[in-house]
Formats: structure tokens, sequence, C-alpha cells
């Protein structure tokens, strides 16, 4: 891993590959190696970065949390990006990573030439009161079980719960590879802290404001929390492309990843030709 010195933190993050950049942003309990496959198969073609976003990945915490905040963490990105130097980048990100790419390219638009979401975990953008009344009421039913397992004392169990909440499948979580599995129970302690965040602050005017092609996708099976945001999303956003994926919940990214590999390669290839609205 490499380490980028950004204000109070230095920051871990993968580079591979050459080419065109492209930069993979993590879901929540996780980190950066949730990316591992894809990244392989995009730095075939195009230079992969990948950061472990603050209090997610391996590192020590430069405080108590916090300063955990889809804000926050935009902030490190786009600081990320200033460090890196790379130009406009396409930038890819899953669930709380997507929530974070939406905002970083609203605070720094010069730093992105396309983005690629993928359910983004964020209601503030939802205009409608309907519809934002639902997906908020999903949220709180999906975050639940894992909260009572953590006030029990039980953040293996709540890590678990958790994955099985976001997927809205009983059983996810034992069903992804060992190695998937490790990587979620070793970030099981940002639980507390993503459920105490404060909410994004996107709202649906900022996003008519974004200047970027954007391809914003959900799964077909997925949540309505999920499912609101990205298709609220897709209405304010102005040149984006709206997808639906047959038969996909949450977790696609990792229990489809050759399908998911193909998807980003069409549509963060790298450049705006594929980012049109349909």
């Amino acid at each position: 891993m490499l380490t980028a010195p950004l204000r109070d933190i230095e920051l871990s993050y993968s580079r591979s590959g050459s080419g065109p950049p492209v930069v993979l942003v993590h879901c929540s309990c996780v980190d950066g190696r949730v990316w591992h496959v894809h990244s392989e198969a995009l730095a075939k073609r195009f230079e992969v970065i990948v950061p472990d976003q603050r209090y997610f990945g391996r590192d020590a915490w430069p405080d108590d949390g916090e300063k955990f905040s889809v804000a926050s963490h935009a902030n490190d990105l786009v600081a990320l990006l200033k460090y890196l130097d790379l130009g406009p980048v396409s930038c890819v990100g899953w669930s709380y990573g997507a929530a974070v790419v939406i905002t970083a390219t609203l605070d720094a638009p010069s730093l992105f030439r396309n983005i690629v979401i993928y359910e983004p975990a964020m209601a503030s953008h939802i205009a409608n009161v309907s519809d934002r009344e639902t997906a908020l009421l999903d949220r709180q039913k999906m975050l639940a079980p894992a909260l009572q397992l953590l006030d029990q004392k039980q953040p293996e169990r709540a890590a678990e719960a958790f994955i099985d909440a976001i997927n809205d499948k009983p059983g996810t979580f034992r069903s992804l590879a060992k190695h998937l599995q490790q990587r979620i129970l070793e970030a099981r302690r940002t639980l507390a802290l993503l459920a105490a965040a404060p909410p994004p602050p996107t709202r649906a005017e900022h996003l008519k404001q974004l200047s970027c092609p954007a391809t914003i996708a959900y799964g077909a099976k997925t949540r309505p929390f999920y499912r609101l945001a990205a298709q609220s999303a897709a209405e304010s956003i102005p040149d984006d492309r709206l997808c639906e994926i047959p038969g996909a919940r949450h977790m696609w990214p990792v229990e489809r990843v050759e399908d998911c590999i193909e998807f980003l390669l069409a549509s963060a290839s790298v450049g705006s030709d594929a980012t049109h609205k349909t």
C-alpha cells in the first residue's frame, strides 16, 4: 500500500496499471480490498487507484471517529486526487462510497471526467417527500438488527446482520468468499460511526449542477432505500444514464464480480461517449 499525506492523516491507497485513471471508492463495512479482483481486471487497460477511506482501512484512527461523515470522506477524496495530480479521473462509487463520490464531484468538478454510481447510500437528495420518507424508513429498518446487536456487545454478529440486511437476503454474509467475510469483520468497528453519522449534504438542487456525465445503476431486487436513491439521483443529474441490473441486489459488485467488471469497463470506459441519458 502507498500513503498520501492529507491534512491530518496519511491515507492509504493502492495504484496499479497504466492508462486513463480510474478511482474505485468502496462501500461501508469494508475497505479498498473489496475491489481487488475488479482493480486487477481494470488495470489491464487503465491506471487504477483504490483508496482506503478514513476509519475503514487497516490504519490506526487519527481520532475517535468524530469526523466520520460523507462530507469528510469527500474532502479526503478531493485531497487525494489533488495530491496525485492525475488530471480528471473516472470515479466509481458503491453505496456509501457512491454518496462520497457524488459529494466530491460537486465540491471539485474539474477533478472528474465522469462518475459511475452503484446504489448511492443517501436519501438527502430525494426531492419527493413521500419517496424520501419511504427511503428513510427502509434505511431505519435495514440498520435495526445490526444496531441491536451492537447494543448487546456482539459486533461480529452485527456485521453479519448488517450485510444480510443491506442485501435484503438472509445468509448473504455466509455466502460471500471467506476473504470478504474477513474484510467485513475487520471493518465492523465502523458500524457505530456509520449509524451516528450526519446525513450527506447533497440535495436535489445540488445534483442539478453536476457537470460531468454520470452512469447510475441499481439492482432490480434491491431494497427501496437504494432503488429510490438511485432513481432520484438520475432525475436530478443533467447528463446521466440510469441502468437497472437484472436480478441484482446491493452486494452485486461482489456477488457477480464478472458482470460488475464488464459493466465498469463499458460504462466507466473511460470517457463520456457511453454516459448520455437514456
